[in-house]
């Protein structure tokens, strides 16, 4: 997908009253830090259960998260890497039936499509069902009941959106079940689907929640009438079944999600930790220290033993098939690479196929970790001038670690104590 511009808009959610400081400015918003972060880490252990990630076939590289402004056991899920390596899904089981959903670490939601959905155009023109290429449809009411004068409503990055209403259902992931566990079914969208996924589950903090007060979609306004919720994993933590984190092994072709702890199996160096910083994006009025997105400081960017760029905030997300850095980052590194051109057709760079890789690395805490030379040059994008798509691309203003950067480590996102732990692949 062609990006000139990612527009965020992050909802509210409560938070512990700290003090924080400002620590980065962007033309977006302001990232802060706490100025006290001394909550232990959550001990690490290893999870017995397994959740698949399975592929999807969203052809999309943006996160699904990236919303435009208009609008009592450990459990391990295995994960299966996209068709096109654009993202992770797995299963879960909603109101006692098992389907198939996008896993994303960069959104908060929980939603399926519903049985009673109407699929409709990009300017609200009828479309047959058959357009949204949904997987099994979900059902059209909630065991625990709708929720009433609740509506959901987001849009993405990449134009798509979805409405629907708000219920209370029995969720099971990894053998971690959560009763009445408030969901979404959508009723109205504007998808391009893999045929094989039928909604989202989104991990990230439950400020990016998308419900509103009313039942009429079109009156909804974020700041206004929009209403947080505890989202799964937060619920499950909240409420003990699981210690309070989760963690991603991803690989090219799947993966694992393990929820509570680590996947047993994977062999990995030590970790390296790294407070979670809050992303205060538009600087609109918001309690002041709400945590949104994974965000974490990257100290620097280097490729063998030059620095290509340093000290600027990433969000890590699992729904973002390649890694995002300023213009000049990218081009740093894309220049590292003999060869390297800029395609201002798709505003991608794209390396030879068969080019010599440089190191490229990423610290992060104290630690520093690689990009795997298979996810710097994405060999199944080659064209016929045997041109590959470099692993990392431009974006202004935000910068993200998808999953070009997480398939080459083991990442800890631990919730309890606001803070990630990453660990270099073996």
């Amino acid at each position: 997908m062609l990006f000139h511009q990612i527009i965020l808009f992050i909802s509210l959610a409560a938070a512990n009253p700290l003090p924080a400081k400002q620590h980065f400015n962007s033309k977006f918003g302001t990232i802060r830090t706490l100025s006290s972060t001394n909550c232990p880490l959550t001990e690490l252990v290893h999870t017995t259960k397994h959740i698949p990630l399975q592929s999807t076939k969203q052809s999309s590289h943006a996160s699904r998260a990236l919303q435009t402004i208009f609008r009592p056991t450990n459990g391990t899920a295995p994960l299966v890497a996209t068709a096109e390596n654009s993202g992770y899904s797995t299963i879960l089981n909603f109101g006692g039936k098992d389907y198939s959903v996008i896993f994303d670490t960069g959104s908060s939601d929980l939603w399926l499509a519903s049985s009673s959905l109407k699929c409709i155009g990009r300017f609200h023109d009828s479309l047959p069902l058959s357009s949204c290429n949904f997987g099994p449809l979900g059902p059209a009411t909630f065991t625990g009941g709708q929720i009433p004068n609740e509506n959901f409503n987001v849009s993405y990055g990449d134009g798509e959106f979805v409405t629907g209403v708000m219920g209370r259902e029995d969720i099971c992931l990894g053998g971690v079940h959560v009763a009445n566990q408030t969901a979404a079914l959508v009723t109205t969208a504007f998808w391009q689907g893999d045929s094989s996924t039928s909604g989202l589950l989104g991990f990230a903090y439950p400020s990016l929640t998308s419900a509103f007060s009313g039942s009429d979609p079109t009156h909804d306004l974020r700041g206004k009438n929009n209403i947080s919720y505890t989202n799964f994993i937060f619920t499950a933590a909240g409420r003990g079944l699981i210690p309070p984190l989760f963690s991603l092994a991803l690989d090219s072709e799947g993966g694992a999600l393990s929820l509570g702890g680590l996947p047993p199996g994977v062999s990995h160096g030590n970790f390296s930790t790294t407070d979670l910083k809050i992303y205060n994006l538009f600087n609109l009025p918001r309690p002041e220290n709400t945590y949104t997105y994974y965000t974490v400081d990257v100290g620097d960017v280097s490729t063998d033993d030059a620095h290509a760029g340093r000290d600027f905030p990433a969000i890590v997300d699992s729904g973002t098939t390649l890694s995002y850095f300023s213009a000049e980052v990218a081009r740093n590194v894309a220049r590292a690479f003999e060869g390297s051109v800029f395609d201002a057709l798709t505003a991608m760079w794209y390396v030879p196929c068969n080019a010599s890789q440089p190191s490229v690395t990423v610290k992060l805490g104290k630690g520093r970790f690689g990009f795997k030379e298979e996810d710097l040059v994405l060999q199944n994008s080659r064209n016929r001038f045997d041109m590959c798509v470099l692993g990392i691309q431009e974006m202004d203003g935000v910068h993200i670690l998808g999953d070009t950067f997480l398939r080459g480590v083991v990442a800890v996102f631990d919730i309890g104590a606001n803070k990630m732990r990453f660990a270099q692949r073996k």
